[in-house]
């Protein structure tokens, strides 16, 4: 059993937030080998919507509320040699959003340099937004190879929007380990999802076989072959293989390599939503993958020290990004043609009794190849795809104390492809660095107190254009335990 409330004012007029968790874990145990378990979640949230603050937009009256609920049941039997699990589940997500008054004139501009429909870093970027003031007397300086736009811009009101989706699944899966390095896992799920919205009541239903194999030649090489069939009501039948194999070089260098396909279906409220600020596209694909990776895993001390280095390439066919438009437009997601990602994966992790690192870097190198809208300066062919940054990483230390555990994290990404959604024609969103801090200390064997302190240095970034993030900002609180036998 257990709860949770978290409520922020926020950093800006309208920005803030309410959370109100319950959750509920209930088992019995029939025996050594079988068990049956319920489990049940509640959410409730109100939040303020201030629009593209990060371009001097601003809503004082929009908000957001939703009300969840999620259920699950599971039966699990387990024998030597097979194992097997039934599942049910619910859940009910209710969205509520409310903007009765509209806003404007925005007499907005900004200083951008870059050269529009350019690739990759040579495109439209932001220099600096210009204030009310600058902008009424035209007194400020323009660098070298920048230039001025301006833009007016309105907020409408919209009519409030009520949007109520159910999913409801059942699924069964088996596990046979036939020999000590042999094993099939395979099973059936049904998944329906249903919405009742304002205009229409949307119906999605899906058929899923999966079958996983895993055997091994010898003491060093290892398969693993898989494969996956669905039936879906909007996107009819797919096929989905995946083959995988690693071999022992020594007993501390693993090698390893896989390809297959996968698709990604488009989720209920890309395909459905009907909301003020974006609007499903009922014509959306799943989007569709080839993958190629291999890599190498290598141990030192006794696995105290791991470090991993994986080089990969993928093929995307129909893949969903959402488009902001110029307002009063909607936004909403799109299929883009074609496109590839390719890059290298690097992780290390130090263990010790007491301390943990670990690091982790990704370089990817991502293009359009073939657009709906060719010419379009964020998403037109030969464009990075929107929001993939070429450089990302991350590294953080934890300390472990007797009673608890403190830890620094560090995450950074680099400057990426994205839409400002305004009509100043930005489409390159600045990189930026992030360090956390936080722990936890036990108090009693039933409670902890716990800290995390977000952004320590303040930074000031976006992760969407116009979307300003949080300042430094600290969340407290203490978890209670309660078990009973």
């Amino acid at each position: 059993m257990g709860a949770e409330r978290i409520g922020t004012q926020g950093t800006y007029v309208n920005d803030s937030y309410r959370n109100l968790t319950l959750a509920e874990n209930l088992g019995y145990r029939f025996s050594d080998r079988s068990q049956v378990r319920l489990t049940l979640r509640t959410i409730g949230s109100w939040v303020g919507v201030p629009n593209k603050v990060g371009f001097g937009l601003l809503d004082p009256d929009a908000f957001r509320t939703g009300a969840n609920t999620i259920g699950g049941l599971r039966y699990e039997q387990n024998t030597e040699n097979f194992s097997h699990r039934i599942q049910l589940g619910l859940t009910r997500f209710r969205d509520y959003f409310q903007d009765n008054q509209g806003e404007g004139p925005f007499n907005i501009g900004a200083v951008v340099e870059g050269t529009t429909g350019a690739r990759g870093t040579e495109g439209v970027r932001l220099v600096r937004l210009l204030s009310a003031g600058e902008l009424s007397s035209s007194n400020f300086v323009i660098p070298n190879g920048a230039r001025v736009v301006r833009r007016t811009v309105f907020i409408s009101a919209s009519a409030p929007s009520k949007t109520i989706t159910e999913r409801r699944s059942a699924g069964y899966q088996g596990n046979w380990s036939y020999s000590s390095h042999n094993s099939i896992v395979f099973g059936y799920d049904f998944e329906q999802e249903r919405g009742v919205t304002d205009i229409a009541p949307p119906l999605r239903n899906n058929h899923g076989l999966f079958a996983n194999h895993q055997h091994s030649v010898g003491t060093r090489l290892f398969f693993t072959e898989s494969v996956r069939l669905e039936d879906n009501s909007v996107f009819h039948k797919k096929a989905t293989p995946r083959f995988a194999a690693s071999y022992l070089l020594t007993s501390t260098t693993r090698l390893k390599a896989s390809t297959g396909a996968g698709i990604s279906e488009p989720s209920f409220l890309q395909n459905f939503a009907h909301d003020p600020n974006f609007i499903g596209n009922r014509n959306l694909r799943p989007e569709r993958s080839q993958s190629v990776e291999a890599g190498i895993e290598q141990r030192f001390f006794g696995s105290h020290f791991v470090t991993d280095a994986t080089l990969f390439a993928n093929r995307f066919r129909d893949l969903i990004v959402f488009v902001s438009l110029p307002a009063p437009q909607p936004g909403t997601w799109v299929n883009l043609e074609a496109s590839r990602a390719e890059g290298i994966e690097w992780s290390t992790r130090l263990e010790l009794s007491w301390l943990r690192l670990r690091g982790q870097y990704t370089f990817l190198d991502t293009r359009v190849t073939s657009a709906a809208s060719p010419a379009s300066a964020s998403t037109g062919t030969g464009q990075e795809l929107p929001r993939r940054p070429r450089h990302s990483g991350a590294a953080d230390v934890t300390a472990v104390l007797r009673h608890g555990f403190v830890t620094l994290n560090t995450t950074f990404v680099g400057e990426r492809q994205d839409s400002d959604g305004v009509g100043f024609g930005i489409v390159r969103n600045p990189g930026y660095q992030r360090t956390d801090l936080g722990g936890s200390y036990s108090l009693r064997p039933w409670l902890d107190v716990f800290i995390r302190v977000q952004n320590v240095f303040n930074r000031r970034y976006e992760e969407v254009l116009g979307y300003t993030a949080l300042p430094r900002n600290a969340l407290a609180g203490m978890t209670f335990r309660w078990r009973h036998r």
